[in-house]
C-alpha cells in the first residue's frame, strides 16, 4: 500500500555519514542497486514456483462452473433435477466454502502456514470431488460432491493466500480478477473440444460426463507439479541462496512490524460521552458493507450459469460443441483487460495516489455501464441479434472486479482498524461469509419457473443490486483515502505506518 499512498516513487535516504563523501555515496548507491537486482531475481524464482498454484486457481474455478456446462447437454435430465434441486446442487459448492471458512475460524490453527503441503493436497481433493460430481447419479450424491468440491477449493485458496504472504514481498498484490474470465474460456473451450471428439452433432445422452473425466486429470497433474515446486518454508528452503535468505528475513521483519502496528491500532476518538451513532458507526458500516458485498456476489453469480444463459440468448434448440466455443468469445476482452492490469500492476502503483484512484474509478464505471445495459436491454426488444449482443456485454462486468476487489480489500482492512478491538478479528470472516452468501442467493435467482436461466427476475435483481455495488465501491474508496491520510500523518510523526492487508473479502 505504501507505493500507492506516496505521491511519488519512494526515495532512499542515505546515512548522514555518507553525505559529502562521493566515494561512500557511490558505494551506498551500488549497494542499493545490487539489492534491487537480488530482489528482482528472487521474485522471479518465487514466481516460477507459484505458477502451478495460479493454474490450479483457474482450474478450480472451472470445476465450479462445470455443472452448468453439463446442464446444457442433459445433466439435469439425467439426475431428474427440478429447478429448485438444480439450484441446490449449484449452491452446495458455496455451502462447502462456508464450512471451510468457519472451520479455519473455529480451529484457530494456521495449518496453511505450518503445513505448506495443504495446498497441493487440497488440489488433489478438488480433482477427486470434481470426478465424483460427474459420476453422481442422485441428487444427494451430487450435493455432497459439490460441497466437498467447494470445501477443497476454499482450503486451496486459503493455503495459496498464506503461502503468498510467506514468500511475497510485503506490498499490495494485483487482484486475481483474471481467474473468472480465464476459467470460462478454458472451461468452455476444453469442454467443447472434449465433446467434439466424436463429432459436433449427434452427441450421446451422457456425453457430458466426459467433462468430469478430462478436467480432473489436468488438476491432478498440476497438483503434483505444485507439490514438486512447493517452496517450503523461508527458514529451511534449500533452494535459497544465503543472500536471498537474508532478504527474506528482511521481508519477514517488515511484515512483523506491520502486523504489530495493526495489532496496536485502536480507536481513541470515541468515548462514553460520544453519541450512540458515532460509537457504533464503524459496526453499522461493516453490516451495510457486508450486505453490499452480498449484492456484488449476487450480480457476479450469473457467471456460474453462463453456458445456460448464452444458449438461452442464442435460442439454439440443440446446442453442440460449437455453441460452447462461441460462448467463450465474450470473455476474451475481460480476460485480456484483467491480465493487463496484473502485468502492469507495479507500474500502476508507481503513479501518484490520486491518479491511481482516478484510474480505478474510471475502470469501474467503464465496466459496470455496459454490463448494466447488458442485463436490462434484452427484455425491451425482440430482435435476436440485439439480444445476443446485449447479453455478450455482461461479462465486461468482470473488468470492474479489478478496482472493486482492490478497494474492498484495502477498505475492509482500514474498516477493521477503526472497529473496537474485541470484534476486530471477525470483520474479514464476516465479509467473506457475506460474499459467499450472495453466491448462494444467486444460485436461486437465475433459475426460476421452467428452469431457464437469465430470467427477468434475475436480470432485474442484478440491475437493482448494481446500485448497492456502486455505493459500496465509493465507500471502500473513501475508506482507503482516509487510511492513506492517517498513514501519512503517522509517517510524518515518526511512527510506524500501518500497511493494510490486501486480502480479498471473498474466497
Amino acid at each position: 500500500m505504501s507505493a500507492a499512498v506516496e505521491s511519488d516513487r519512494p526515495v532512499e535516504v542515505l546515512p548522514l555519514s555518507t553525505h559529502g563523501d562521493p566515494c561512500r555515496e557511490e558505494v551506498a548507491w551500488k549497494g542499493l542497486e545490487i539489492e534491487s537486482q537480488l530482489e528482482s531475481r528472487l521474485l522471479q524464482k518465487i514466481e516460477k514456483r507459484m505458477v502451478p498454484f495460479k493454474t490450479l486457481s483457474v482450474l478450480g474455478h472451472v470445476s465450479r462452473n462445470a455443472v452448468s456446462i453439463a446442464a446444457v447437454f442433459g445433466y439435469r435430465e439425467a439426475l431428474d433435477l427440478t429447478p429448485v434441486k438444480f439450484s441446490l446442487v449449484i449452491a452446495a459448492y458455496q455451502i462447502g466454502q462456508i464450512l471451510a471458512v468457519a472451520l479455519q475460524r473455529w480451529v484457530k490453527l494456521p495449518l496453511a502456514r505450518t503445513k505448506p503441503s495443504l495446498g497441493p493436497a487440497s488440489a488433489l481433493g478438488i480433482g477427486v470431488a470434481f470426478l465424483a460430481t460427474g459420476v453422481s447419479s442422485t441428487f444427494s450424491q451430487a450435493c455432497a460432491a459439490r460441497a466437498a468440491l467447494g470445501f477443497s477449493c476454499a482450503a486451496f485458496g486459503i493455503s495459496h493466500t498464506e503461502l503468498r504472504k510467506q514468500w511475497d514481498k510485503p506490498e499490495l498484490h494485483p487482484p486475481s480478477a483474471y481467474v473468472a474470465p480465464l476459467a470460462n474460456i478454458v472451461g468452455l473451450f476444453t469442454a467443447g473440444a472434449t465433446l467434439s471428439s466424436n463429432g459436433i452433432t449427434n452427441l450421446a445422452p451422457v456425453v457430458w460426463k466426459r467433462i468430469f473425466y478430462f478436467h480432473p486429470v489436468l488438476i491432478v497433474i498440476f497438483a503434483v507439479d505444485a507439490w514438486v515446486r512447493l517452496p517450503g518454508s523461508p527458514e529451511t528452503a534449500a533452494w535459497l541462496l544465503p543472500s536471498e535468505r537474508e532478504l527474506m528475513q528482511k521481508w519477514h521483519i517488515g511484515r512483523q512490524v506491520q502486523s504489530d502496528a495493526v495489532a496496536d491500532t485502536d480507536i481513541t476518538s470515541t468515548d462514553a460521552g460520544s453519541p450512540w451513532y458515532a460509537r457504533r458507526r464503524p459496526v453499522l458500516r461493516m453490516l451495510y458493507l457486508g450486505y453490499c458485498l452480498m449484492a456484488v456476489s449476487l450480480i457476479k453469480s450469473f457467471e456460474m450459469f453462463w453456458p445456460l444463459i448464452f444458449v438461452s440468448a442464442v435460442g439454439v434448440d440443440k446446442p453442440d460443441a460449437l455453441t460452447l466455443l462461441l460462448g467463450s468469445i465474450p470473455w476474451i476482452i475481460p480476460a485480456l483487460a484483467t491480465l493487463m492490469f496484473a502485468r502492469c500492476w507495479k507500474g500502476l502503483l508507481a503513479k501518484p495516489f490520486g491518479r491511481v484512484l482516478q484510474i480505478m474509478t474510471i475502470t469501474y464505471l467503464a465496466a459496470v455501464t455496459p454490463a448494466l445495459f447488458g442485463f436490462a436491454l434484452p427484455y425491451f426488444g425482440e430482435n435476436k441479434a440485439f439480444t445476443v449482443a446485449y447479453t455478450c456485454m455482461v461479462p465486461i462486468l468482470f473488468i470492474g472486479d479489478v478496482p472493486y476487489t482492490t478497494m474492498s480489500g484495502l477498505g475492509s482492512a482500514a474498516l477493521a482498524s477503526s472497529i473496537p478491538r474485541r470484534i476486530r478479528p471477525v470483520v474479514l470472516p464476516f465479509l467473506r461469509s457475506c460474499s459467499i452468501a450472495g453466491c448462494i442467493l444467486g444460485s436461486f435467482v437465475w433459475v426460476v419457473g421452467d428452469g431457464l436461466p437469465f430470467h427477468t427476475t434475475g436480470a432485474v435483481s442484478a440491475v437493482g443490486h448494481i446500485t448497492f455495488a456502486t455505493t459500496s465501491f465509493q465507500w471502500w474508496r473513501d475508506e482507503v483515502v482516509q487510511e492513506a491520510l492517517r498513514q501519512r500523518e503517522k509517517k510524518s510523526a515518526g511512527e510506524v505506518p500501518m500497511v493494510m492487508d490486501d486480502s480479498e473479502p471473498s474466497v
